[in-house]
């Protein structure tokens, strides 16, 4: 996605540790930036809007949010 100018961010909402994730990155070799949610994930993702997983959220250089809760397939077809 780079070649679109696109950087994606993982994160990681469930109960494996973030080094184990971090892991699972590299060895699928997913070059992705990721966070792991501190504290109750589903409370997090609630007051982020999140009505699934994954929730996609597309933003603009400025970050305002211009699509969210669409497919892997979906984001081919946008750009």
């Amino acid at each position: 996605m780079q070649d679109k100018n696109i950087v994606i961010l993982a994160v990681h909402s469930g109960t494996k540790p973030e080094k184990e994730v971090r892991e699972w990155l590299k060895e699928n070799g997913l070059s992705l930036m990721s966070g792991t949610i501190e504290g109750d994930p589903y409370d997090t993702l609630l007051a982020w809007g999140a009505k699934g997983l994954p929730w996609l959220i597309l933003t603009d250089e400025q970050h305002i949010i211009t699509n969210a809760g669409f497919s892997l397939a979906d984001l081919s077809i946008m750009h």
